[in-house]
């Protein structure tokens, strides 16, 4: 029985993968850098340390993280202020779908609080949730399951109990470490045949989840 939803929400709730990594691409090439579009693309749902391990490893130890990353932010708040948050299909009917059957949902997302508060109220989701757990509230995130254990409990559901929806593989193997049921709907990169070895169920759309839930509770 599934009786709670948790969402990750950069390339699940929000659309705000792709304003992310052409943003990464520009500030980059601004540098007279190469636009390094796969490093940050194999960053997708990881925490935020490892992806800076990642992205030292690829572009060497003298790369100006903090000071690029701090850019890139910046302008994506002048988006998001100017032009608003990019949402995905489905996610306002999905949310009110969960409301109308008493279902309580909540966010984890390796995006740090005061960022991931920011998105959620500028898209009027954030008073809707039963928890927030974002990146810099647990010691290990994405791909350690710590951020999905500690939504469940701020949700008070037990772990085995929550459907976890989540668009990247990283996001996947933590939810599956967590005990959780994981569901995939790809974004910007699709699960290879480990991560699919994962899956409960995939599928294109958060329009498809209400019926994915009413086959699964009425299975059990």
């Amino acid at each position: 029985m599934i009786k709670a939803v948790i969402f990750d929400m950069d390339g699940l709730m929000t659309d705000t993968e792709r304003l992310f990594i052409d943003l990464w691409c520009q500030v980059l090439m601004e540098r007279g850098m190469p636009e390094n579009r796969d490093v940050v693309t194999h960053c997708i749902g990881l925490d935020h340390g490892r992806t800076r391990a990642y992205v030292s490893e690829k572009l060497g130890e003298d790369f100006d993280y903090m000071n690029v990353m701090g850019e890139i932010n910046r302008r994506a708040i002048r988006h998001y202020e100017e032009i608003g948050v990019p949402l995905k299909e489905g996610l306002y009917e999905l949310l009110d779908y969960l409301d109308k059957k008493g279902i309580p949902y909540g966010v984890a997302t390796s995006t740090k609080r005061d960022n991931a508060r920011f998105r959620l109220e500028k898209i009027g989701v954030l008073s809707r949730l039963s928890g927030l757990v974002t990146g810099d509230m647990v010691e290990k995130g994405k791909p350690e399951p710590d951020i999905f254990r500690k939504a469940a409990e701020a949700i008070g559901v037990p772990a085995g109990e929550c459907m976890v929806l989540e668009d990247s593989p990283h996001g996947i193997l933590a939810a599956h470490r967590a005990g959780c049921i994981p569901v995939m709907i790809p974004d910007l990169k699709e699960p290879d045949d480990e991560t699919s070895a994962m899956l409960i169920a995939r599928r294109n759309s958060l329009l498809e989840i209400p019926d994915l839930l009413e086959s699964m509770n009425r299975n059990t």
